[in-house]
């Protein structure tokens, strides 16, 4: 497995956490009015964490197993800018190819749009368009989510909507567009309560040439 493809999950799963609030719209026959939290993900209090367990497979042949963890490390001071540390740790194996793991530090302003990231890999991006994702959704919520500019060149821009789920849960549908030519899907099935009870990842091309699913609870 490569660099790359470590990189690209953890983005895919954070990138949702500093989304904002857009219009509504859409409707079924039987309207989900459902008014979920957010602050699962959103919140940014010391020790706030949640854990998933992946499992996927890739269009070559791959089948992956693995973990993501997320935990909010608190204050902190980068660049001698007052933040907030938010640290996702995944491990992804692909069967007979080993183990690769990704370190993430995801830094926030107070207001909760983020500032940036670093990686155990050394790569840095920064915030050049953040909002702050709304404590609580409803479907048919929709918006344009950050962009970010990083030191390997990758420019990207996120988009966010939140569809019905089923058996009374929301989905809400992250998509990435790096450099304006790969993109990347995240699923995250949030449950009435406001837990996160799945996710889904859609990678496409990856480094190896690959289109890879993983998914989670």
């Amino acid at each position: 497995m490569t660099k790359g493809f470590g990189v690209a999950a953890v983005v895919a799963l954070f990138l949702l956490l500093t989304l904002g609030c857009g219009g509504s719209g859409g409707g079924s026959a039987t309207p989900n009015t459902t008014v979920y939290s957010t602050a699962k993900l959103t919140s940014l209090a010391t020790g706030n964490s949640f854990t998933l367990n992946l499992t996927g497979s890739d269009t070559l042949g791959g089948t992956y197993t693995g973990s993501f963890q997320s935990v909010v490390t608190g204050p902190t001071v980068v660049n001698g800018v007052n933040v907030i540390e938010k640290q996702a740790i995944i491990n992804i194996t692909r069967t007979g190819s080993g183990t690769s793991s990704l370190i993430a530090d995801y830094y926030y302003n107070s207001d909760g749009s983020t500032y940036g990231y670093v990686t155990n890999t050394g790569e840095s991006c920064v915030s050049t368009s953040s909002v702050v994702m709304p404590s609580t959704v409803t479907v048919g919520y929709f918006g344009a989510g950050p962009s970010m500019s990083c030191n390997n060149g990758t420019v990207f821009t996120s988009t966010w909507q939140v569809q019905d789920g089923g058996n009374g849960n929301a989905n809400v549908i992250v998509t990435l567009n790096f450099n304006s030519a790969t993109s990347e899907t995240a699923t995250y099935v949030l449950s009435p309560s406001g837990d996160i009870v799945g996710v889904t990842m859609m990678l496409y091309n990856d480094p190896s040439g690959a289109n890879t699913t993983l998914t989670g609870s």
